[in-house]
C-alpha cells in the first residue's frame, strides 16, 4: 500500500471536521501472484525481514 488519500477517506467515511485522518489499513486475502505483472510480483516474492530487525527500539 503506497499511501492514503486523506480527502477521499474523509468524504467516503464522513469523518467529522474535528478529526484528522492519519492512517489507513488494508484488509483482505492474498491474491494469485500469477495475476500480477512482473514488476509487482518481484516485491511480493522477495525475502522479507521481521520488523524487529528493521527498527530495533
Amino acid at each position: 500500500m503506497a499511501g492514503i488519500n486523506q480527502g477521499m477517506a474523509v468524504k467516503l467515511f464522513k469523518v467529522p471536521e474535528t478529526f484528522e485522518v492519519l492512517t489507513g489499513v488494508a484488509l483482505g486475502y492474498l491474491g494469485d501472484l500469477n495475476q500480477l505483472s512482473e514488476r509487482n510480483r518481484k516485491p511480493e516474492v522477495a525475502e522479507r525481514q521481521k520488523g524487529a530487525y528493521i527498527c530495533n527500539i
